[in-house]
């Protein structure tokens, strides 16, 4: 009988089963190294990019911010510290590229205008890097305190005010009035705000003696009474000019809501020590 040899494929080894050994595994893990790398050549300038970007629209916008403050800070005299910068949403880099921000907000509160205090809200467009460059537009809308109202209505009537109130376009003020013979009894006057050259007025439009208001041109009438108040039922004009921007005009002094509003504006002023410089009152 002929025996027949049965051949057993040979076991291929552990290192040869795991250890990619073809041509197109080697030119696959190749082709991956080689994509990664790109990707982090890539990857890595961009982030430094970015970062490098962001760190320098944070720079322009404290630099920026800062030299607004400042300004501010010297025209009104006020701690720097206490003023509001807003520069607005835009990239503040793509606006330094074109040269100016197109709109700067700045809120200063608690500043004093000779005696009166008010909170002022400023917005100038067209403001170049270059402070001595004059914005193209500026204007500040200062609230003013009731305080500063009780002392204005004071020194333009010659009324020691109780209280004052504010609505439907006057400023009203609760007082004593003394007759000297005739007594003392109370009363309140109404004024309207308006705005003169570098002046704010207060014409007083009614007076109420207890009796509901009377027009201030049929108290006047009034014998005796009327004569003795005529002198204080007049309009009255308060130069600001003073202290104020010789720069800056007096556009509006008015009832606005449930408060007093002074605005003022210009153009083509620069925000250096210029603004600084208060106008004069004529005599």
């Amino acid at each position: 009988m002929t025996e027949r040899m049965l051949l057993v494929p040979e076991t291929p080894s552990i290192d040869e089963l795991i250890r990619p050994t073809t041509p197109s595994a080697k030119r696959d893990r190749a082709s991956s190294t080689d994509l990664i790398r790109v990707l982090l050549g890539i990857l890595i300038p961009l982030v430094v990019i970015i970062v490098g970007l962001v760190v320098a629209e944070f720079v322009l916008r404290a630099n920026v911010a800062d030299g607004v403050r400042n300004a501010v800070a010297g025209t009104f005299h006020v701690d720097p510290s206490g003023v509001g910068v807003d520069l607005g949403p835009d990239l503040a880099l793509v606006q330094a590229v074109n040269g100016q921000f197109e709109k700067v907000t700045v809120s200063v509160p608690g500043i004093s205008i000779g005696d009166a205090a008010a909170d002022a809200t400023i917005v100038a467009t067209g403001v170049s890097l270059d402070r001595s460059i004059p914005v193209g537009t500026i204007e500040g809308t200062l609230r003013v305190s009731e305080d500063s109202l009780a002392k204005l209505v004071t020194d333009s009537t010659g009324f020691t005010p109780t209280a004052v109130t504010v609505g439907d376009g006057v400023i009203t003020t609760q007082t004593t009035l003394d007759l000297g013979i005739v007594g003392s009894f109370g009363a309140s006057v109404s004024v309207r705000p308006g705005v003169g050259p570098g002046s704010v007025t207060l014409d007083p439009v009614t007076i109420d003696l207890g009796n509901g208001p009377i027009p201030v041109s049929d108290v006047r009438s009034i014998p005796v009474i009327g004569a003795f108040l005529a002198p204080a039922l007049t309009a009255k004009e308060v130069c600001l000019a003073d202290r104020l921007p010789a720069e800056l005009d007096i556009e509006r002094f008015a009832v606005v809501g449930d408060h007093v509003e002074l605005r003022v504006g210009g153009a083509g002023v620069p925000l250096d020590a210029t603004l600084a410089t208060p106008g004069v009152c004529e005599q």
